[in-house]
């Protein structure tokens, strides 16, 4: 079974059921940006449509932009991006000592738009938005 890299917190491991991505960031919304690049690139690496990128990065974007509502000073914003063939999970998560996230307004309309499917939980004093993408079968 060939395996694939995985970059870990800036090191590179092997890994042999995909490529899986942690990248933790100071919760700024200045600092985004680097989240919806990395979920980017790695959708290119998995062949998506131009499209397909651009709605993981809005979903990204709109997931981080909930979390970071919640947040203070000096939390941080943890994204896991895992790549399975087809199909990108993004599990992003940031403190909380809310019971729940606020899952209303355009922000929370537009992420269940772009997303093929999302679940929120709190696990260890964290709020976390799972989204999972899937690139379209093409058709000969």
């Amino acid at each position: 079974m060939a395996s694939s890299p995985t970059l870990r917190n800036g090191v590179m491991e092997e890994k042999s059921t995909g490529t899986s991505v942690i990248i933790e960031i100071d919760a700024q919304s200045s600092l985004v940006a680097v989240l919806r690049a990395a979920a980017s690139t790695l959708a290119t690496r998995l062949e998506f449509t131009l499209d397909e990128i651009d709605d993981l990065r809005i979903a990204v974007d709109e997931a981080a932009s909930l979390l970071l509502q919640q947040t203070q000073k000096g939390d941080t914003l943890r994204c896991n991006l895992d790549l399975q063939d087809k199909v990108i999970h993004c599990r992003l998560s940031a403190p909380s000592n809310e019971a729940d996230l606020a899952l209303e307004g355009f922000g929370w309309v537009v992420l269940n738009v772009v997303a093929d499917d999302i679940t929120v939980s709190q696990v260890d004093g964290r709020s976390e938005i799972r989204l999972t993408t899937k690139r379209a079968v093409m058709q000969d």
